[in-house]
């Protein structure tokens, strides 16, 4: 009989101790950042403290992006390839021409790898590809956008693909699930990092040059997201707050507006994303559970606004 009441005391301590690691990862604002002059991939704590999780030098990295199963993606241009974090370091897919320069990076559901910059393209009147990336490494033809630069992707909960380019004096471009492709705005000036807003079909879209941020909703209409100075690399934690990559700084925007400077010692951050960091095989299937809980719960959301 005790020796049961010892098992159960046991179990319920374990649980608890799942569920502390689960609201810690459903909650702590961990970020994984890049900076291009740094040539390095840093990880950033809740208290804005850096640390180098991966630095080669003479790369560029540029976007990053987190996998449902916690793996981490960074594109690199200068070895034309896509880096994977698996927790250790090795290569997704290396692009075969110099001129590719892949920057955007996107993940959907699967783990299918989107990723876009001028690859095949030579000059800025071919269109640029955007390159789907199984979890295998083999690379396929998804869509061709703009024509110049695409900067940056992310895919919203619907499985539109979003792609920002230069052309059109910045413009932010739409792939379809099915992969039909339109130009959703123009004039946006120079159009550099995009992310899904909380409401997870909203895009936000900074405008580096500029020194704003606009906020795209999904009939096309804009408006101004906030103003701040150089703005390139953009994600949101899941409290809402929005933390912008800049050219010596990550800075913090609260769901208010207030602006505030989160991280510093950092140079032209190009890539942000929020990731829990497993510690374990336990936590990491605990933070694959969190990033399916979120995604689920924001297309509950959404469902429940399409009736």
């Amino acid at each position: 009989m005790g020796g049961n009441n010892n098992g159960r005391a046991w179990v319920l301590l374990l649980f608890a101790a799942l569920l502390l690691r689960a609201s810690v990862c459903l909650g702590a604002p961990y970020l994984i950042a890049t900076g291009v002059t740094d040539a390095s991939v840093f990880r950033i704590d809740e208290a804005g403290q850096k640390s180098l999780l991966y630095t080669q030098a003479g790369s560029q990295p540029h976007e990053v992006d987190v996998a449902p199963n916690g793996d981490i993606f960074v594109a690199d241009v200068v070895s034309d390839s896509i880096w994977r974090f698996s927790p250790s370091f090795g290569v997704l897919y290396h692009f075969p021409s110099n001129l590719d320069n892949p920057e955007g990076l996107a993940i959907d559901p699967n783990g299918n790898v989107f990723a876009a910059g001028t690859i095949g393209s030579a000059d800025i009147f071919t269109p640029n590809q955007v390159a789907r990336v199984t979890p295998a490494g083999a690379r396929s033809l998804y869509a061709s956008v703009g024509a110049q630069e695409n900067l940056s992707a992310a895919m919203d909960l619907l499985g539109n693909l979003f792609v920002s380019d230069l052309t059109h004096n910045g413009s932010l471009w739409k792939v379809t699930p099915t992969q039909q492709v339109s130009e959703v705005v123009s004039n946006l000036g120079f159009a550099t990092g995009i992310t899904i807003a909380p409401d997870g079909v909203s895009v936000l879209v900074s405008a580096s040059q500029q020194n704003k941020i606009w906020k795209v909703a999904p009939n096309g209409s804009l408006s101004v997201y906030a103003n701040i100075s150089e703005p390139w690399a953009l994600a949101f934690d899941p409290a809402g707050n929005l933390f912008v990559g800049q050219t010596t700084q990550i800075s913090k925007i609260t769901s208010n507006g207030t602006q505030s400077v989160f991280a510093t010692g950092l140079h032209d951050v190009r890539g942000i994303a929020y990731v829990p960091e497993p510690a374990s095989t336990t936590s990491a299937i605990l933070v694959a559970t969190c990033v399916l809980y979120r995604r689920r719960r924001r297309h509950a959301e959404i469902d429940r606004l399409a009736v």
